[in-house]
């Protein structure tokens, strides 16, 4: 198709999205409302496969009706669109509402289509607007090109297809006009692959990143609000199906991946870096960075790009891809950023350069924001993988390889996919992660990320399992999994439970007691309790950092093995210095199924 960038030289003077445009007061407010749609004995409702039969039933049109007089405006004569899945059950459903009341009046709907006359769909859209119809039926003949500004109600009756087409048939409704305060958006969710186009769509969210998808769905249920006096609310079952749909979904896939990058390249005019995506707002660079061995990689599988890197280059950007743009911290952009900019940096001013930004200049801090670069510290199989780091240790100061200092000077695809590493990825920690504190609440990690920050080797990652405890760094590491698999053996399958927003239990390795090396220091406080937590394994290896915490009530008491036998075991309660957000602690309240 034609690429409309390049009409303007990939010059856009203006450009405003939805919640911009709400925040501006450019459209009219809107109340959306994820709502379950029906289930039948035995049967969870329809899904993307219903037959028609099951989308009319008298259980899902008096379902359709109560959801429309709980969640419309009262005393609102309704003017409204009622988006379905296909034109057959447009018809049968308009006959069937208007054969009942809504609010004590009869309803009147029409159902129209595509092969309907031109003014017979004018005629219908005038009736709507006079208040002689309450709502037409369709099925995307509205998405977009009709102007209908009296509309005070969206009714989405059908899985969502696209992002983009949920947007413009929202979109019908947006439309200021005298007399409306805002629009009632029903959305009815069923039992559909589809759904975790739900919060790309009402949230913009473009990255492809299922824990941003997580986390935006989670920070609306909790403030219930968008921009512009807008505000957006699920059901406990809607919700449910939303997560379920997003864990079950592969959205990094390559697929979708080559669209993005297609997308934004017409969008820029050339091969997009890192940085395109930032500052669009668009997929997630850490994904693109990390999903091949380096970004250019991923543009030479999709677009048939060369890197221009050779083989000792591309180990060095593998290297800071994946150690690097994904610290989940500044030190390591501060370092390189020095090292480049010098090829030698001491001690004394990494520490001062730390200072100056604000974070941790601890020993620690320095000592592990080194190793990053000389692989200090790291298991076998990463020290093969990448055969050398970048920088070295020389006493108190720390210095690029010659390798790596001639690889970068002599080499214009290094130096500028370095660049546009370090200029994105400390833009990514700036706006995700608080500089002030080692880890950010809500925001998730590794064990190896809590490695690397905390100060221990990165080889110790994979000894933490379900708690480490470092009474030299007066530190310790509890990682949580709330919902055990089936197939966890009974002597780890702890009864972990947040009790509330500010409080879990929590159980100590088997065969432990008060005494035990790594419980009686967190029993005592003597280290600060980090606490990390994901709700079953359905969330992949990271896990939420819900913050810190301290004990209380700790208690010796057994859970039995598999035989039945009695193992000892410390139970306790953790306190969180700072409740956790109510829409986490509801997160973790839903059970996902895969």
């Amino acid at each position: 198709g034609f690429n409309v960038f390049e009409l303007f030289h990939y010059n856009v003077p203006y450009e405003i999205r939805l919640n911009k445009a709400l925040e501006s007061q450019m459209l009219s407010p809107f109340h959306y409302y994820g709502v379950a749609d029906v289930t039948y004995d035995g049967d969870e409702g329809p899904s993307d496969d219903s037959e028609l039969s099951v989308l009319i039933t008298p259980e899902r049109v008096l379902h359709l009706i109560n959801v429309i007089e709980l969640y419309g405006q009262a005393g609102v004569p309704p003017r409204g669109l009622i988006f379905c899945s296909r034109v057959e059950e447009a018809r049968a459903l308009s006959n069937e509402l208007n054969r009942r009341p809504l609010n004590g009046r009869q309803m009147r709907t029409v159902a129209l289509a595509a092969d309907d006359a031109v003014d017979a769909r004018d005629a219908c859209v005038e009736q709507l607007e006079a208040g002689e119809l309450d709502y037409i039926l369709t099925v995307d003949l509205f998405n977009e090109g009709v102007d209908i500004p009296s509309i005070n109600q969206v009714i989405m009756l059908r899985q969502t297809q696209s992002a983009i087409v949920f947007v413009q048939q929202l979109g019908r409704g947006l439309r200021l006009a005298e007399g409306k305060d805002y629009v009632v958006v029903i959305d009815v969710i069923g039992n559909y692959t589809n759904n975790f186009l739900i919060p790309i769509a009402l949230f913009g969210d473009e990255s492809l990143n299922r824990e941003s998808l997580r986390e935006r769905l989670n920070e609306a249920v909790e403030a219930g609000a968008l921009p512009g006096l807008s505000s957006v609310s699920f059901d406990e079952v809607a919700r449910e199906r939303v997560l379920n749909s997003i864990a079950r979904t592969q959205l990094d896939s390559l697929a979708n991946l080559k669209n993005a990058l297609v997308a934004m390249q017409n969008r820029v005019g050339s091969t997009p870096e890192l940085w395109d995506f930032f500052r669009f707002e668009s997929v997630d660079p850490l994904l693109l960075a990390t999903k091949k061995v380096h970004y250019p990689a991923l543009v030479k599988s999709l677009l048939r790009v060369d890197s221009g890197l050779n083989d000792q280059q591309s180990r060095a950007l593998h290297l800071l891809s994946r150690e690097v743009m994904a610290a989940k911290r500044l030190h390591e952009f501060v370092l390189l950023g020095l090292l480049l900019e010098r090829s030698s940096v001491t001690t004394a001013e990494l520490v001062d350069a730390f200072v100056a930004q604000g974070i941790a200049s601890d020993a620690v801090s320095v000592k592990s924001a080194v190793d990053t670069f000389t692989l200090d510290g790291y298991p076998q199989a990463d020290v093969k993988r990448h055969q050398v780091g970048i920088a070295v240790r020389e006493g108190d100061v720390v210095r690029l390889t010659p390798e790596f200092r001639s690889d970068y000077d002599n080499s214009p695809a290094l130096r500028s996919a370095v660049a546009d590493l370090l200029r994105t990825g400390e833009a990514l920690v700036r706006k995700r992660y608080s500089l002030e504190v080692p880890f950010t609440p809500g925001m998730q990690y590794s064990r190896r990320d809590s490695a690397r920050i905390l100060g221990w080797t990165r080889s110790t990652a994979s000894t933490i399992y379900g708690v480490k405890v470092d009474v030299g760094l007066g530190a310790c590491a509890l990682f949580i999994t709330l919902n055990k698999s089936d197939e966890v053996s009974a002597s780890v399958a702890y009864e972990d439970q947040l009790l509330d927003p500010s409080t879990m239990t929590w159980f100590s390795k088997s065969n432990r007691t008060l005494a035990s090396a790594d419980v009686a220091p967190i029993v005592s406080n003597a280290v600060a309790i980090h606490v990390f937590v994901k709700k079953d394994d359905v969330d992949g290896p990271d896990h939420y950092y819900l913050g810190r915490a301290t004990a209380a009530g700790a208690m010796e008491t057994t859970m039995p093995d598999s035989s039945g036998k009695p193992l000892p075991v410390v139970t306790m309660q953790l306190k969180f210095e700072e409740p956790i957000k109510q829409g986490l602690f509801d997160y973790f309240g839903v059970k996902v199924l895969v």
